[in-house]
């Protein structure tokens, strides 16, 4: 179907703006996970971890490692700048890989803290880590500078060898021979997302507690980055929509592209008929929505920024339906139905003179080797033979799927008016092969735009 592979192609094009998340400098780390420079891997790492840090003799590695002729393909990269994969905007600054750059916990209860160098307000935090050696659970504390707290709880990191990471293929190095292992998937860093609660929005962070709350895995936080919070007047900018119009029902994907995005924002989505009275629509508080299109309406959003107080209204959006409509033909006038165009679909008349109902389906009409284009049911099926009498194809009706008393209209709009006997001829075929065997083709004549017809011929099967 090839309204389908367009709306295929334009999701694609679905975005909108994204919130602003900058890493966050931190202390407190108490390990050394990462193997770095020309020293042994168990040398460079913090000395406690004569297993390495999963306890099954491996550590994280860096791109400049380069011990006894080993260096490796997949590394951490030189600066410890690391983008996600998961969340677009999203970095994660990682800490000297020469000096304590992990919270490490293994035993249940482990905890530690790890302080913003900056304490900033934030409407939510990433925290970026892995777990060695199987699952680790944990909670994070969100500590405030007037002393009050936000906890998340049962939290997990999965193994590093795990999939779905924020960062993948960053590569590992055994401390018992310096050998260098991965692969473009495995081992990967994780992320969480902690959303502070908009109660907290004005709260300055100061940093976070972690506590292990799991007997498995050996538990490592890297780093965390915080997103913004919104401030003064938000832009809620114009609405996109990657369908504005369809011969019949359809939705329509609304996007903000160039709206204010941070935490804080609120969104209402509204509706109208005549672009001046507007509703709010229940339910669609989201950056985005997907409208259910059955006439001509409007949209528009009103973003609220929670934290000022301040509002803004998109421009709006028409979307409507649209009826094709066909050019009247003269006479004389011929029709060899070899080349289709669109009004709805990409092949859905014969040309300008035409109409055809339904413009989809089994009982829409098509050229006879165009049917995908309608859907069609096994479009290759239900062949006759001869093709045509005329050039090399012929127009069609899918009788052989559409089901029993199935109508499908190919109207012709022509000039009948000048004076004088009028002749209709026209070939067809009807076959008695067909699933039901009562197939019937009707040419009527309606001279009032098609409020009545008179039937000027039925032509039942033949063999």
């Amino acid at each position: 179907m090839k309204k389908l592979a367009l709306l295929t192609l334009l999701c694609a094009l679905f975005f909108t703006s994204r919130a602003t998340i900058t890493p966050v400098a931190l202390t407190g780390y108490n390990a050394d996970i990462i193997s770095n420079g020309t020293t042994s891997p168990l040398s460079s790492i913090s000395s406690f971890m004569l297993n390495g840090f999963d306890s099954a003799g491996y550590a994280l590695v860096s791109q400049d490692y380069n011990y006894s002729g080993y260096t490796p393909s997949y590394y951490l990269p030189t600066g410890g700048l690391v983008t996600s994969a998961l969340t677009g905007g999203l970095t994660f600054q990682l800490a000297n890989y020469s000096s304590n750059n992990a919270l490490r916990f293994h035993n249940t209860g482990d905890n530690g803290t790890l302080s913003f160098v900056v304490p900033q307000n934030a409407g939510a935090l990433y925290i970026c880590g892995l777990s060695g050696s199987g699952i680790s659970n944990f909670d994070v504390v969100v500590n405030f500078s007037d002393a009050t707290t936000q906890t998340f709880s049962s939290l997990s990191f999965p193994d590093w060898y795990a999939s779905g990471g924020s960062v993948s293929g960053i590569g590992r190095v055994s401390t018992s021979n310096g050998h260098t292992e991965g692969t473009s998937s495995a081992p990967s860093l994780f992320e969480i997302a902690l959303n502070i609660d908009p109660l907290n929005y004005s709260k300055t962070i100061t940093g976070i507690t972690v506590t292990k709350t799991s007997s498995t895995g050996f538990l490592a936080i890297l780093a965390a980055s915080a997103e913004d919070i919104c401030s003064g007047a938000p832009v809620a900018g114009a609405v996109t929509a990657l369908s504005l119009t369809s011969c019949s029902e359809f939705t329509s994907n609304l996007s903000l592209p160039g709206s204010t995005a941070s935490a804080g924002i609120v969104y209402q989505w509204q509706s109208s008929a005549d672009n001046i009275t507007w509703s709010s629509i229940s339910g669609a508080t989201s950056a985005t929505y997907s409208a259910d299109v059955t006439d001509t309406i409007y949209y528009r959003a009103y973003i609220t920024c929670t934290v000022s107080g301040l509002s803004d209204t998109s421009s709006s959006v028409e979307l409507l339906t649209t009826t094709p409509s066909a050019v009247i033909a003269a006479l004389p006038f011929n029709e060899s139905f070899e080349s289709w165009i669109g009004a709805c679909y990409t092949y859905d008349r014969p040309g300008v003179n035409w109409l055809n109902n339904p413009v989809s389906g089994n009982n829409s009409w098509r050229r006879d080797d165009q049917g995908s284009d309608a859907s069609w049911t096994s479009s290759g099926g239900g062949l006759y033979s001869p093709v045509s009498t005329a050039g090399a194809h012929s127009a069609r009706f899918h009788s052989y799927y559409a089901g029993a008393g199935t109508v499908g209209n190919l109207d012709l709009h022509i000039d009948l008016s000048a004076p004088g006997t009028k002749q209709i001829a026209f070939d067809y075929e009807n076959s008695t092969s067909d699933a039901f065997g009562t197939d019937q083709l009707f040419v009527q004549l309606s001279v009032d735009g098609g409020v009545t017809f008179t039937t000027l011929g039925t032509y039942d099967e033949v063999d």
